[in-house]
């Protein structure tokens, strides 16, 4: 016997009904790079994620997430394809049936920042988190030199990210 997604909503801890809500308010995320960054900011700005990141390669970067996002995706309610060499996420549609706005109240004051991080240049919002990242234990000067250090093959961009950040 199949469980329904929607009759597994109920058994959702906190945190992953948290995410729901986030995928209903932004709809579409293309790319596992993308979603990673943009939890990490939105989580800086003060959007109610939880999730512990850690330093990486591309950036801040929380295996607490990654498998929050992939639980939700084997329980069927968010949505992963492949487009190239991107995963897209999207909240599966029979999860529109349910009544999601409350889920969505914490991320809708956050609705303009979430589209423009949507549409950002995928290396620049890498800096920006990165920096962002630097910043919790450095002083802005002192992270902007060690950005410069750890991602010189993008550093043309660093101007491009701190301005998406003011």
């Amino acid at each position: 016997m199949e469980v329904s997604s929607l009759s597994l909503f109920i058994f959702l801890d906190a945190e992953l009904k948290n995410l729901l809500g986030f995928f209903a308010v932004a709809k579409t995320i293309k790319g596992r790079t993308r979603l990673q960054k943009m939890v990490f900011v939105l989580k800086k700005v003060g959007a109610p994620f939880k999730e512990n990141f850690k330093l990486h390669f591309f950036g801040p970067y929380s295996l607490d997430l990654q498998c929050e996002v992939d639980e939700l995706a084997s329980l069927g309610m968010l949505e992963e394809k492949k487009e190239g060499n991107l995963c897209v996420y999207t909240l599966n549609k029979n999860l529109t049936r349910l009544n999601l706005e409350e889920l969505k109240k914490p991320f809708l004051e956050y609705e303009s920042i979430i589209e423009t991080l949507k549409k950002a240049d995928i290396k620049v919002l890498e800096l920006l988190a990165t920096f962002l990242f630097l910043i919790e234990t450095d002083e802005e000067e002192t992270a902007m030199r060690k950005l410069e250090l750890i991602k010189p093959h993008i550093s043309d961009k660093i101007e491009e990210s701190i301005n998406l950040w003011k």
